[in-house]
């Protein structure tokens, strides 16, 4: 059994595995893992992110929002750039997704988010390889829903290089694309979907 709660900073150090294990293709990631930690401490304190927890309070999934423009300089450091210089040096593939990804996706996602009304980020988002297809997932989501409707957002968006991930927004949630970009070592993908009013 598993349950959904509030991540807080005792989830952190779970989190940071999970992100660095099942999103590595994620630009990111290109950081390194102290990056990505102070990214996800700085969202758990701000209330944006909920977990998946096994009985045992394993964590095996989470979901981030993220409702303003958050500036990602503010967890730079030296090591953090020291580890892109690393990853993307001795990679013409790694340099060329990075450069793609941050001019065509990162820079451009505020202009998307000012044409698509009130739209609540869905921003990271992940379950362990073998919890998925449990409906952890689903049930990640449609807690996000809920609390996103609850804080007067009318649509979700979110972009992914998970095809079937984004399949299964189209598929369940009705979601349009708004873009399908190629950044050299993967395709991204742009999505809104409108949310219902209902209650889970």
């Amino acid at each position: 059994m598993y349950y959904l709660e509030q991540a807080t900073e005792k989830h952190l150090d779970e989190i940071v595995d999970i992100y660095m294990n099942d999103l590595n293709v994620a630009i990111l990631t290109y950081f390194g893992r102290g990056f990505i930690y102070k990214m996800c401490l700085d969202l758990i304190e701000r209330k944006c992110a909920t977990v998946a927890c096994l009985d045992s309070g394993k964590v095996i999934g989470f979901i981030f929002s993220v409702s303003d423009n958050t500036h990602l300089y503010k967890y730079l450091n030296f090591d953090s750039l020291f580890s892109l210089f690393k990853k993307v040096i001795f990679s013409y593939s790694a340099l060329k997704t990075f450069i793609l990804s941050f001019f065509l996706i990162f820079l451009g996602r505020d202009k998307v988010k000012s044409n698509i009304g009130r739209a609540l980020e869905l921003a990271h988002f992940a379950v362990l390889g073998e919890y998925k297809g449990k409906g952890i997932g689903t049930d990640l989501l449609n807690d996000f829903e809920y609390k996103a409707m609850i804080e007067g957002f009318n649509c979700v968006f979110t972009s992914s290089h998970n095809k079937s991930l984004v399949d299964f927004y189209v598929r369940t949630r009705s979601a349009k694309f708004l873009y399908q970009t190629n950044v050299g070592g993967y395709t991204s993908y742009g999505v809104i979907w409108e949310l219902k009013n209902k209650l889970y």
